[in-house]
C-alpha cells in the first residue's frame, strides 16, 4: 500500500512537470503621462505592461485611438493625431497603422514573429490635438485614460497630467467604471511640481476604465488660431441651424467628448482590417 502511494505521488509530480500552468492574459499596468503644451497640443506617453500567453495576445497588441468626437454644440469634430514612437521592452517595435470607423489603429508587432509566453511592456507616444475646451472663465481637459474597450482586465492604472509652466490645476476630479459612470475607485494628488497624479484603487474589469477631468487656469493654454476659430464658428452656426430645422439634438457623451481612447487588444476587429485591405495581427 505504501509503495502504491509513493508511485501515485511520483506520477502526479511527473505529470505536473510536463504540463504548463497557463496564467491569465491581463494588463498588469497601464501608465499614462499627458503633457499639455502651451499651444493646446497633448503629448501622450502610454506604458502598457501585459501578460501574454499566446491565446489572444500572439504577435503583439494593437491600440485603437478615437479621433472623432461630438462637441458641446452637437457637431462632429475630428482631433489631430501624430504618432511619435512605438516600443516594446525599451526597443523600437515594428508597427503599422490603419484607419477604422472612429480613428486610427496602431498594430504593434510582426506578422511572422510570435511572442513567447511572458510579460511585455509596450510604449506608445503620440501628439493629440483639439481636446482642450476653451470656456468663459477657464479651460478644461477631459481625458479617458484607459478607454473602455480592452479585452482584458486592468490590474492598475495611473495618469499623470502636466500643465504648461508647471502650473497646478484649478480643480480636478476623476471617474472609474463603465462608460458614463462616475465611480470613485481612485486616489490622486497634486505634486509639488504641479503635476496631477491619479491612480485606480482596484482592478478594472472588462469594459471599465479610468477618466480624468482637469480645470486649467485661463490663459495658460493658447486658443486655436483666428482662422480655425472662424472655421469652427461657421461649423457651429451650421450645426445650430441644422438642429433647429430638425428640432433634434444628439445627446452628448460624458463631458461633451466621445470616448477619447477607445482600445482593443488581441484578435478582435477583423472586419475593420479587411475593409482597409491591410494585414492585421491576430
Amino acid at each position: 500500500m505504501v509503495a502504491f502511494y509513493v508511485l501515485a505521488i511520483f506520477a502526479i509530480l511527473v505529470c505536473g512537470t510536463n504540463q504548463r500552468v497557463h496564467a491569465a492574459e491581463v494588463i498588469e499596468q497601464f501608465d499614462v503621462i499627458i503633457e499639455v503644451e502651451a499651444n493646446g497640443t497633448l503629448t501622450v506617453t502610454e506604458t502598457i505592461r501585459v501578460r501574454a500567453e499566446g491565446r489572444e495576445i500572439k504577435r503583439g497588441i494593437y491600440r485603437d485611438i478615437s479621433l472623432a468626437f461630438i462637441d458641446d454644440e452637437g457637431c462632429h469634430r475630428q482631433a489631430t493625431f501624430k504618432l511619435l514612437d512605438v516600443r516594446r521592452d525599451g526597443r523600437p517595435q515594428p508597427y503599422f497603422t490603419e484607419r477604422n470607423y472612429s480613428g486610427i489603429r496602431i498594430n504593434a508587432g510582426e506578422q511572422n514573429v510570435f511572442l513567447q509566453p511572458g510579460t511585455y511592456t509596450y510604449r506608445f507616444r503620440y501628439e493629440y490635438g483639439r481636446q482642450i475646451r476653451f470656456l468663459a472663465d477657464h479651460d478644461e481637459l477631459f481625458w479617458n485614460v484607459t478607454g473602455n474597450k480592452w479585452a482584458f482586465p486592468i490590474r492598475s492604472a495611473t495618469a499623470t497630467i502636466r500643465l504648461p509652466q508647471n502650473a497646478a490645476p484649478v480643480h480636478w476630479t476623476a471617474y472609474t467604471g463603465y462608460f458614463g459612470e462616475r465611480g470613485r475607485d481612485w486616489r490622486g494628488e497634486v505634486a509639488s511640481d504641479g503635476a496631477l497624479r491619479v491612480t485606480s484603487t482596484r482592478p478594472l474589469a472588462l469594459g471599465e476604465g479610468l477618466s480624468v477631468v482637469v480645470k486649467i487656469p485661463a490663459g495658460l493654454v493658447q486658443p486655436p488660431p483666428g482662422r480655425q476659430q472662424l472655421e469652427d464658428a461657421s461649423v457651429v452656426t451650421e450645426c445650430r441651424d441644422f438642429a433647429t430645422a430638425l428640432k433634434f439634438r444628439r445627446p452628448l457623451p460624458e463631458q461633451g467628448h466621445a470616448d477619447a481612447l477607445g482600445i482593443l487588444v488581441g484578435a478582435q476587429g477583423d472586419r475593420d482590417a479587411e475593409k482597409t485591405g491591410m494585414k492585421r495581427l491576430p
